[in-house]
Parts: structure tokens; sequence; C-alpha cells
């Protein structure tokens, strides 16, 4: 061996006579161990011809398998030689022998194991000896079409679960239902079970649970009672008296229930009499909250129990549906011979299983199995691996070794289940096995793995037995100078430039890092920027083609959504139908003629204008300019007219592209490249699918089910060494190195589940039951799994954090915004909080930067982070020009970026996505949703079709809304946010502080420019004073646990929705209430009716505080500063009930709108100033 081994290394290698598991961590060596042992292997036995054969490594991906037999080959080849050396003629003849024979090795992934398991065994397998194996697209589209196939069957189900059903699938819609579906379908399947597996677990944990609930209620009823008799004999204030007065009759109450279902009321008036403010003495609280703890607990079991029949009723008519798709599946499946990725494992597990001979057989050829990457198995693989391995006490010693590292599992999204290698490591050691731990870490610079030692020692367990236990690693390198882990801070919402996001900020400061490393002498290709979730992967990139760096997405998602994609598909959209206007204004805004938004404004003013595309440069108010380009479109429409239908599509496409010159436009584009590349896969798909030689509406039909079943990613256009920025997910990096890593939005919010179906290995099937009638509440295994998974996500995003630290070598960059860790200041765990950020707070302290000197002392080891100005610096982009007179002078602003920073900037701009792409669509905003809830079609126009008007092009409305005393001096949003920052900072009272003073803080802090503060003040000073005089600041000492601008992330389907709410608070009879505040400028008689719009909004907001802090919001309020007047909301079970299915039907819009159609107008006043009111034919309404 050319490297010496470490100990630990070698006594893994040399485990030949007797089992081993190997926990390896990062950089740690493993697949050189792998290799070494499996050549050790060769040495030891290779006089046996067969040995090549019996040797089984089983890798997680073909990439893998692939490294490790050229790693072996390579091996083979050295010692070959070295034995050549040496004059040994045996040895260079076995070598010679094992070398010419390397084919023979069988280093595979776990599926191409079991797909030639089941072809060497078709009789025995039940399956078709020529089967195909279904890619996940295919197998997404068959089982699709299935559940489609199979939802209108409920109807023939038996009462009562036929009706729980029906409301259910009612309440969500079929295209809300099917994936839910598809996803129970998938997780059943890699449990290895069929629908009469997963009933029968269903209903064994159902029974267990109701007779642990109906033994617990009784139980926790009398703890109840005797928990609340202290607070009868303790003096205290109006909160105490209250709770006193009325707990008698509730006692009563609670001690007369004759079933769970009678103690729900009582429970809930109980539960409000112990909210609010109960003052601070312990003696009071401490004994209030041991009881408010237990109705809670009580109140979850009563619930459960009063749930269980409809639970249960609910079970089985799922049950029976999954029966059915399971059934037409297979079936269909058949009529392919076709497997699926899950068969091949279940099936080959079955083969084993039934057929004792069959597994004799199998397993007396395997004298060696290795197994990489454990820690990401799940059941059904290690039932596998025991399958193969037999019983210990009769099989060969040192058959299995298996290496993984628990810190690295992170695929439990794919059905990955860490506890597998726990269980496995448990019993290799009870039988007398190895266990060897490898320590070393050879990849990461000494003091990169000095600052994952002190980070990780605190986040992960020093509990052996946890899948989260942590051992410090051992630097095998020497160390560089200077500073090896690096902090960007990233201003919050509130201290942003206008018109940016602190994500648009942090994007950029990235960027700028990264130029600077480029021109310090680093690579592009050194350095990757690894995402949580690439879900804000597009303002990096157009942060980085800004700065001019190269840069490539790895396995880019949205191949669909791609502008060059979406251009090609709306023309053929058109082609097919003529009258489809919108994909015509997707054309002529494209490459394909790239007229602006003007010309098209003037095209649609005239009746008719799509019918005739030969008179189009004759009509009035077009630019010559922009005559020409309509003239030659009109030409290369008549060509594609005649071509379509007498040509194949992809060879229609190809025409399209090469008679506009579209391809050539690309070339002056920074993403020129994955553009074209993208169009040739386009074209590839087009000639390779059965559709090939068929009609474009054939072609379109199947780009639209490709688009239902799996994100398809864009084509690739350069190898992983290329030398470009790789920005890729954190997924995508497991087992990869760089240089320099970055890691940002450590601020990032984790997504909350919202499904309402799931499949899990201990309770079986778990419903939520939202949408049947008489549902009030959750079932206690839904709650109970929550819980689980809750805890179990949050293991999992530790180890995520872990994995994207240790993929650097010599340089770690960590970005996003300092939040502070509130609840370590209670004495609450670090893993409480639920972002990096606070962790790092909770770990390190945020306030131990020593922002001077900019360095963070982490006070151990001498480990130091580098930390970067938190202001902007000059090379920064200017933001957006605000719209007001005094914008050009308004903010003190940094420089530009020069033109030298930004080549071929025309050309970049007229290739990027315009306006609010499908690409976009998981991360959606606020005021999306209150656009598409007001006027659909208004939404339909601005953010799908992303039409934009220069100033001019359209009228002021004849009447204005605002008030006529109202300056425009501020910008709407600028105004609200400072006003919002200023009560945000608004102390209860001015003391040390004068408000002359805090008015100048605020605009130092907002940067305005000292020559028009005056000015500024005058149009602030209302809405600022309105918030004084308001009950929320003048009797702030009635409220309490006030939260603030208190950010939140919350899915809808499958969008990503953030906001802030303004404020949460509990009032003095201890409910809780929110409130947003409205800088709008409107008269108190247009209050209500402004409200209303506002309401889609608030929806939104209370299901976020229920779901995200757990606060039972019991009113909704909006505070309009001007005119200083409220309007409220009355939040009941029915109010949430209707907002939950507003924002369902909503979220369904924005995943599945389309066309036009899908978008119906809603006329109203607004009409008169709509800009798009010249072509929206509701507004004549």
């Amino acid at each position: 061996m050319s490297l010496r081994m470490t100990p630990d290394q070698t006594r893994a290698v040399e485990s030949l006579d007797t089992d081993c598991i190997v926990s390896a961590g990062a950089g740690s060596g493993k697949t050189r161990v792998l290799v070494e042992r499996f050549l050790r292997i060769l040495e030891e036995h290779g006089e046996d011809p067969d040995i090549l054969e019996r040797i089984v490594a089983i890798t997680f991906t073909e990439k893998a398998a692939t490294e490790m037999k050229d790693r072996v080959r390579q091996g083979l080849k050295d010692r070959l030689e070295n034995a050549r050396k040496r004059d040994d003629t045996e040895a260079a003849d076995r070598w010679y022998r094992l070398l010419t024979e390397a084919e023979r090795t069988r280093i595979t992934t776990i599926h191409s194991f079991c797909t030639r398991l089941l072809r060497d065994f078709p009789v025995e397998a039940g399956v078709d000896p020529g089967f195909s194996v279904m890619d996940e697209t295919e197998a997404g589209m068959l089982l699709r079409e299935t559940v489609e196939a199979s939802l209108p069957r409920v109807t023939e189900l038996p009462d009562p679960g036929r009706t729980h059903l029906e409301q259910w699938i009612s309440h969500w819609g079929v295209e809300g239902c099917i994936p839910w579906v598809m996803e129970a379908c998938h997780r059943m399947a890699g449990n290895g079970w069929d629908p009469g597996d997963l009933l029968h677990r269903t209903r064994s944990h159902l029974h267990l649970t109701a007779g642990k609930l109906q033994a617990e209620w009784r139980e926790r009823r009398e703890a109840l009672l005797m928990l609340a008799d202290p607070l009868m004999h303790l003096k205290g204030g109006k909160k105490l008296q209250t709770f006193q007065r009325d707990w008698p009759g509730l006692s009563l109450e609670i001690l007369e229930a004759g079933n769970p279902a009678d103690l729900i009321s009582p429970l809930e008036e109980l539960g409000k009499l112990l909210q609010g403010n109960w003052g601070k003495k312990t003696e009071i609280t401490a004994p209030r909250d041991r009881l408010k703890e237990e109705v809670q607990e009580l109140l979850n079991v009563a619930t459960g129990l009063t749930l269980m029949p409809v639970e249960r009723e609910m079970s089985e008519a799922m049950g029976s549906l999954l029966a059915e798709v399971h059934q037409r599946y297979v079936r269909a499946k058949r009529e392919r011979s076709a497997l699926d990725f899950d068969d091949l494992q279940t099936r080959a597990i079955h083969l084993l299983r039934d057929h004792p001979k069959v597994l004799d057989r199998v397993r007396d050829s395997i004298r060696f199995l290795m197994v990489d990457e454990f820690q990401d198995t799940n059941d059904g693989q290690k039932k596998l691996v025991d399958l193969l391995c037999g019983d210990p006490a009769s099989s060969p010693p040192g058959k299995l070794f298996v290496v993984g590292d628990p810190k690295q599992s992170i695929y439990r999204f794919r059905g990955a289940e860490v506890r597998v290698f726990g269980e496995t490591r448990e019993e290799i050691r009870s039988r007398g096995g190895r266990e060897v731990n490898l320590v070393d870490n050879f990849r990461s610079d000494p003091a990169l793995v000095d600052f994952v030692n002190l980070l990780f020692g605190r986040l992960m367990s020093g509990d052996p037995t946890s899948p989260n236990h942590y051992r410090e690693t051992v630097a095998n390198r020497e160390p560089k100078d200077g500073l090896r882990v690096e902090y960007l801070p990233v201003p919050d919402s509130k201290a942003c430039p206008e018109g940016k996001d602190p994500r648009d900020v942090e994007a950029e400061r990235v960027a700028r890092r990264i130029r600077q490393l480029l021109d310090e002498g680093t690579p592009p290709g050194e350095i990757a920027v690894l995402f949580q979730a690439m879900t804000h992967v597009k303002r990096y990139e157009k942060a980085l083609v800004r700065r001019g760096i190269p840069f490539y997405v790895v396995k880019g998602r949205g191949f669909y959504d791609r502008q060059e994609v979406v251009d090609v598909l709306h023309y053929l959209r058109f082609l097919a139908d003529p009258g489809d206007l919108l994909s015509l204004t997707g054309v002529l805004r494209s490459p394909f003629c790239g007229v602006s938004d003007g010309t098209i404004l003037a095209l649609t003013r005239e009746p008719g204008w799509e019918q005739s595309p030969g008179r189009w440069p004759e009509i009035e108010g077009i630019r010559e300019g922009e005559r020409q380009k309509l003239a030659g479109f009109a030409d290369q429409l008549a060509r594609a007219r005649r071509w379509a239908g007498r040509l194949p599509v992809a060879e229609l496409i190809e025409r399209l592209l090469e008679s506009s010159g579209y391809r050539h436009v690309l070339w002056a584009t920074p993403q020129g490249k994955q553009a074209r590349a993208n169009l040739d896969k386009l074209v590839h798909l087009a000639r390779g699918q059965k559709h090939q030689g068929g009609s474009i509406e054939t072609f379109l039909q199947s780009v639209e089910e490709w688009q239902t079943v799996q994100q398809e990613t864009e084509a690739a256009v350069e190898p992983e060494d290329g030398n470009s920025v790789k920005l890729m997910t954190i997924h995508q990096s497991k087992g990869l190195e760089f240089p320099v890593v970055f890691v940002p939005d450590l601020s990032r919010s984790p997504n909350v589940n919202q499904s309402d179906v799931t499949v899990d290995r201990e309770f079986g099937l778990v419903l939520l039951l939202r949408g049947i009638a008489g549902v009030r509440g959750e079932p206690f295994r839904w709650r109970k799994w929550k819980e689980r998974e809750q805890r179990l996500e949050r293991e999992e995003s530790v180890r995520l954090f872990y994995v994207a630290a240790t993929r650097a070598e010599h340089r770690l960059i960590l970005s996003g915004v300092p939040q502070e860790h509130k609840g370590g200041k209670k004495g609450e765990p670090i893993l409480s909080a639920d972002t990096w950020s606070k962790w790092l707070d909770g770990v390190f302290g945020f306030d131990r930067i020593d922002w001077e000197r900019e360095n963070w002392d982490l006070g151990e080891k001498e480990v130091v982070l580098r930390v970067h100005p938190r202001e902007e610096e000059e090379g920064d982009p200017k933001p957006p020009e605000a719209a007001s007179p005094l914008a050009s002078g308004w903010f003190e602003q940094p420089e530009a970026v020069s033109p030298e920073e930004s080549p071929a900037r025309e050309a970049a701009t007229a290739m990027e996505p315009r306006g609010w792409q499908p690409v976009d669509r998981p991360e959606i905003s606020v005021t999306d949703i209150m656009t598409l809830v007001n006027c659909p079609r208004k939404y339909f126009y601005s953010r799908i079709l992303g039409i934009s008007f220069p100033a001019g092009w359209t009228e002021e409305p004849e009447e204005e809304l605002r008030d006529e005393e109202e300056s425009f001096l501020l910008t709407p949003q600028r105004k609200g946010e400072m006003v919002h920052r200023m009560i945000e900072e608004c102390p209860p009272s001015f003391g040390d502080e004068s408000l002359e003073d805090f008015w100048e803080r605020m605009m130092d802090l907002f940067r305005v420019n000292p020559s028009v503060r005056t000015e500024v003040r005058r149009e602030l000073q209302p809405l600022f004073e309105a918030y004084r005089n308001s009950r929320f600041h003048r009797d702030a000492h009635r409220y309490s646990q006030v939260e603030r601008e208190a950010r939140f992330v919350r899915v809808l389907a499958d969008l990503e929705v953030e906001g802030v709410v303004d404020r949460l608070h509990c009032t003095p009879d201890g409910s809780w209430e929110l409130v947003d505040y409205k800088t709008n400028g409107i008269r108190a008689e247009e209050v209500e009716a402004t409200a209303r719009e506002y309401l889609p909004q608030m929806q939104l907001y209370v299901l976020a505080a229920r779901e995200k802090w757990g606060r039972q919001v019991s009113r909704a309020t909006l505070f309009f500063l001007h005119p200083g007047k409220e309007f409220s909301w009355e939040v009941d079970d029915e109010w949430v009930r209707q907002a939950e299915e507003h924002l369902a039907e909503t979220s369904r819009l924005f995943l599945r709108g389309q066309g036009i159609e899908d978008y119906s107008p809603r006329p109203g006043k607004r009409c008169g100033y709509c800009e798009f009111r010249h072509f929206c034919g509701a507004a004549g309404n």
C-alpha cells in the first residue's frame, strides 16, 4: 500500500475472521477501507477460482459502485507490479489472473443485486424472465393513472367509512388527494407490505391505543382534580380569584362526565381560565402551569377517544382504497412485464424467504458480504442482508462487514431508518463481532476539524446508543495559515435596503465573497454552495451572473420551467391551438420575436389581432424597430404552420430554433450553455418517446403527464470537476468534498408536513381527518406520530448541518441572519429552536462577536471565526429605483457594480424569466395570495404572464381612493417598513431616550438623507402617533406574552409561504389576539371593505400561529393606522375550518392553474384603475 493506514483502519481491513461494523466519520477514508478489505480477501483467498464472485459489495449509488470497481482494479494493478518487482512469480500470476477477470466482481447497488437475483430465478420469483425495470418517472405516471382510476370506486365502499372518505376527497379535491394516496402507496411498498399487512398493523395499533386511552382518561381525571386543589387555598390577583370562583362548578362537570366526550367542553373552559397573566409569584404560577399541562394532556386523550370510531371507519375505508390501487397497479405492471424499484427489493425478499433451496444456493454463493452507507438502509434492506448472511451460528466467520456513519444519515424522506445501523451494531457486538470507529479526518484543515468538534459536540449527543452520538474527530493533515471558518451576517427584513429581501442581500454577499476568492486566485471549480433546499437558488444565480462568475446548478430542478423550454412549449401550444392567447403572448415576448409588453398591449387593442399576424407591423403606435421584429416573426410563423403536422415534433422544434436564430441569441447570455443543453434535451425527449412521429397535441399531453409525477432535472453541461462554482443541495454533496464550501440560509425555517394521510412502520395508517363532518381536533395517534416526527426531523436536521460543514477541505463560510436563541435564556435545550442560526447562537453566542475586529472568538481550542462586516460594502448593486420624486437622493446607497462586471447585460435581461414563472411557485408571498384571491384574472396577467407596462402606458384612475392630503414622498413599501420598525422599537414611554432622539435614531437606521428628514417625519408621524394612541401601546401593561414581528414559513400543499406576524399577544381574559398593522391611506368609511380584502392574509396568519406556536387565536385584528380604526374577526372552529378550505382552494389554483380560463375575473371598483383593463373583457362589467 502506498499510504500507511491508521491502526483503526488496519483493524477493520484485517477483520476477516469475524463480523465487523465500522462507524466512519466524515473524511475518515471509509472507501479506502472497503477497497483494502476487498483486496485483502483476494490476497488471502486468491487461489479460489470463484473468489471474485463470492465477494458481494453493496453500495448506495451506481457512481459509488463504479468508483469502487475502479479503485479495486487499480489496487490489483499495484499488487501485480509490486509482485513483479519482487520477482514473486506465483503472486504475480495470481494477481494477473484476478486483474484479467476483474469484470466478474460483484460490486453493485442493492437494486442491481435484486434485479440479477430475480433474473436468475424468474420462475420461483413469479416474474417474466424478460421483465423491464421502470424508472421513477414511468412508475410515477403509471401509479398516478392507477390512483385516478381507483378514486371513483370509493362510492362502492360500505358505509360509514365510505361517507368519511367521500367527504375527505370532496374537501381536498381529487387533484389534492392523488399525491397523498401515491405517497401512502410508496411508503407501504417501502416497508414491504401489501394492503392486508397495512390494515393488520393499523387495526392492532388502534386497538392498543384505545385500550391505553380508556385506562388513562380516568387516571388523568383524578390527577387533574388533585392538581387543582392547591390553587383553591392561595391568595392572588383577579385571574386566581376567577379560577377559584368557577372551579367548583367545572370540577363537578369533570367528575360527573360519564364518557370522554363529556369532558371536552369543561376542559376547554378550564383551559381558558388558566390562560393569561397570573403574575410572577412562583407559588401561584408553578401549580397553575402543572395544572395547565395536565388539562391539555387530558383534553388530548378525551379528543382521541371521541374521534376513535371515526378514525377506525376512515382507516378501513382508506385501506380499501389502497387495496384497490394496489390491485390495479400490480395488474398494470404485469401487463407491461415491468417492475418498479420497490418490487425489486420486496420480490427478492419473498423469493429468498419462500424458497429455502434458492436461499441456500444464494447464501452459499456468498462468502463475504460488504455493505456501504449502512446508515441509509431501511428495514427491508436489513431483512435482505439478514437472509443472505443466515444464522450467525452456522455462517462462516467474517462474512458480514458493514460501513456507515449514523451522523450522516439524511435520507428519511426516502425511507431510510438510522436506527437500523444501531440495531445491527448491537447484534454484531452481541455475537462477538467487532466494532471499529474511524475518527481520523484526512479531508479537513485542523482548524475546521476543531470547529466541527466544538459545534457538533454540543448539538449532538454523548449517548453511545443515540443515532446522533458524537465522537470527536482528529485532524490528520497539516494546518494552513489564516482563519479557516468565516461568517457572513445578513440583515433581517427590517434592516434590508428598500425592495430587497434578506435572501436577496445574502445572495449578493455570497456572490461578492466568491468574487473576492476568485480574484485572490481560487479557481471557480474549487467552490461549492450547498443549500438545504433549492427554493431560492434563482436569487443566487442572478447574483453570480451580475458579477460574471461561472456557475453550474448540479441537477437543477425545474427543467420544464426553464425559460427556454417554456418558450418552445408556448410556440408548440400556439401552433396546436391558434386561440391560445397566453401561449402567443409568451412567444411574442421570447427571443422568437422579442417585442416589448408595450407593443403587445398595442396589439391587443386591435379587435381580432391574433388572427392576422401579417397586419401587425401596420398597427399604429408601434416603434419602427418593433415593426421589423413583428414582420420577421410573421414570416417565421407562416413557415412554422406549414411544417406543423408534416414534420415529427423533434424535427419541428429543431427547425423553429434554427429558422428563428433562437440558439444564437442564447450564446450572448451568461447561462447560454445551460440553455442550449436544455433545448437539446427537449429535442432528445421528443425524439426518444413513444409519441415520436405523432402530433404536437400528443407530445404536449405527454409533457403534462411528466410534469405531474416528477421534477425533471436540467441537462448536464459539464463534469463534476468542471471549472465553475457548483450550486447543489447538501444531499447532492454527500460523499463529495470541496476546498471551499459556502453554507447559506442558516436562518431557514423547516417546512411543516401538511399531509393528511401517511403510513408508519409502528402506527400503520395515520390519518388527520380534516374535512370530515363533525370532527374537531386531532386524533391521538396523529398527534403522537407528529410529535415523534418533529423530534426525528430535528435530529436529522442536525445531521444535515453536519454533512454540510464536513464537505469543506480548506475553508467553510457560513451565512445567514443572526437569530437569537430566546429559549436559551429560559434553560431550554439548544435544539428547541428551529433554525441553524439559532443553534449557532445557543452554542457560541452572537453577542460574543467582536464587530470591530471582525472575529468571533469561540473560547475553546483557540477557534476563531472571521466575521464579515454587517453593513453593505462598495460594489453592491443599487436597489430598484423608487417611484418617488426624491428617490435619486433619498437614501444613501452604495455604488453599483460596474458594467465590466456584468457582461452581456442586455442579453441577460432579455433572457431572464418574465414575471413570476412556475419555477418560482414553491416560494410564494402573502401578497401573491391576496392578489390571487381578490382577482384571479389580474394575478394571471401580472404573475403568470408577467406583463408589466412602462410609465405612461396606463392612466391614473379618475377617482382617487387615497386621502387628498396624502403625500407621495415615500413609496408604500418603504413607508410600511419604516412604520413597522418604529412600532417594534417604540418604548412604553420616553425617558432616557427622548422622542426627538427616537426619531433621529430611526432616520439613521433607515439611512434617510438629512435634507429630507423633516418631510419624511411629517409623512410618518400621523401613523406613528395613531399607534401610540391605540390600545396596543396605551394599554400595553394589560397584555402578556407579546410576540412582535414573528416570522413563519407555512406549507400549503407543495407551496412554501413565508410571512411575518406583526403582533401576537395574550389578552387580559386569557385569550390570544393576532394583530396586523396597515399603513394604507384610506378613509374611515372604507375600513370594512378594505379589511375584507385582507381576509386571506389573516386566515393564513391565524393558521400559522396555531401550527407553529400552538396559539389558539380567538380574535384577528387589522389596525389601520390611517384613519386609526380597527376591524376584527372573532375566530372560532367554523372560522378556522373556512380558513383551511379557502387556503386549500387557493393553493390548488397556485399549483394547477394553467390557462386564462382557470383564473376567473372578479369585476368591481378596482377595475376602473387596473392596468389590464384595456384587454380584460371583465373590466366593462
